[in-house]
């Protein structure tokens, strides 16, 4: 594992609450990589956004900042699999990297003092997701497992999510 790679910080979740289990973050994800620092975008508050019963509102009322923000919905492991790998632990971090990447085709790095999107290839995000997964001690058999299954089955969303984002 190098070094190089890691995440560098940990906001808050919150669930859209749909059949899915789609949530969003409430601040940016950064991780740090080889090519530089890149972000999951989360959604901003300005100053006290209302909270409703425990939870964050997300209608037009609560005064939030940026809409422009990623939905994921953690690691997507295969039915065939979920006996062997649950769908959340050490590495939902790391697949929210994976997941933005799949959809939108490319992630944002910081570049001169802006946030830039990048195009990357489908290979480029699940060695990304094995790398991050090894920063967060994800045990060996684990994420190697997750990897090798990425790697046989992920073609079939990227292509998906390459239809409707070409």
């Amino acid at each position: 594992m190098s070094k190089k790679y890691k995440i560098l910080n940990d906001p808050d979740q919150h669930s859209l609450n749909n059949s899915d289990g789609d949530y969003f973050r409430r601040h940016d994800l950064i991780a740090q990589t080889p090519d530089g620092l890149i972000r999951v975008r989360g959604v901003n508050p300005i100053d006290n956004p209302r909270k409703i019963k425990g939870k964050w509102s997300l209608q037009y009322n609560d005064m939030i900042k940026r809409t422009d923000y990623d939905i994921v919905n953690g690691a997507s492991i295969p039915w065939f699999a979920q006996w062997l790998i649950s769908k959340s632990g050490k590495w939902n971090r790391s697949s929210d990297f994976h997941d933005v990447g799949y959809a939108r085709g490319g992630i944002e790095f910081f570049i001169n003092g802006r946030w830039i999107f990048q195009k990357k290839s489908r290979t480029w995000f699940d060695n990304l997701y094995l790398e991050l997964m090894a920063s967060r001690n994800v045990a060996r058999w684990n994420r190697k497992t997750q990897y090798e299954i990425l790697k046989t089955c992920g073609w079939y969303r990227w292509n998906q999510c390459r239809k409707l984002n070409p």
